[in-house]
């Protein structure tokens, strides 16, 4: 069920480990793609990717409220097909903020996150950039976090202009600090050099074990 087009990307390795990645505002399942040629080839794990959300004329999506139930089916039917010893999510930016919603709503059986870039408060964040937001409901990683059961590794870069590191540091304060972890890195927000490349997969390397190690001491 390898699978390839405008919405979805799905490859398949190994039964072993699944990681799902859930990009920003106004990304597609392409962002970061180097991250995910990574996954796949250097740690050896099956990958899922696919776009999401409603969206206007600049790609930016426009209705965060409603977006875990179409991440979930999409991921569903991959399961419905594959049966994995290990699922990872990996989010980027607002990916990461609703990924960490998806875990505390239990809407399926994550074993770990890692969240890249996260924001503390989307109202604020966007109040901060003088940016009006339509949504009446807000995301707020800071408050979903203290609801995370599961292993976390956050990654944020300390040059980060788009969102500052201490909203990142904001939500892992938050967080159970025995099953997570918090990496600095000297990259902004957008990985766009090979520089940046190598920095932010050393440290998705780092958090892959972090999360491994915490799921076996559970057992």
């Amino acid at each position: 069920m390898d699978s390839y087009n405008e919405n979805i990307y799905f490859r398949y390795i190994t039964k072993d480990k699944l990681i799902i990645f859930l990009h920003g505002y106004k990304g597609n399942k392409d962002e970061l793609k180097f991250l995910n040629d990574y996954i796949i080839k250097g740690r050896n794990a099956s990958f899922l990717s696919f776009n999401y959300g409603r969206r206007n004329s600049k790609n930016e999506i426009i209705d965060i409220n409603n977006t875990d139930e179409e991440i979930v089916a999409q991921i569903k039917n991959v399961l419905s097909v594959y049966k994995f010893k290990q699922i990872f999510l990996i989010g980027y930016s607002l990916g990461a903020a609703i990924g960490i919603r998806i875990v505390c709503k239990k809407l399926l059986k994550i074993d770990g996150i890692i969240a890249i870039s996260v924001f503390d408060d989307f109202k604020k964040l966007l109040n901060g950039r003088k940016i009006h937001t339509i949504n009446k409901a807000n995301l707020c990683p800071k408050k979903l976090i203290k609801s995370v059961d599961i292993p976390i590794v956050f990654i944020h870069g300390f040059k980060d202009v788009s969102i500052p590191i201490q909203k990142g540091i904001n939500v892992y304060d938050n967080s159970n600090k025995e099953r997570s972890l918090f990496l600095k890195i000297n990259t902004s927000h957008y990985f766009k050099d090979r520089m940046s490349y190598r920095k932010l997969c050393t440290s998705v390397k780092t958090a892959l074990c972090f999360l491994t190690n915490k799921l076996k001491s559970t057992k």
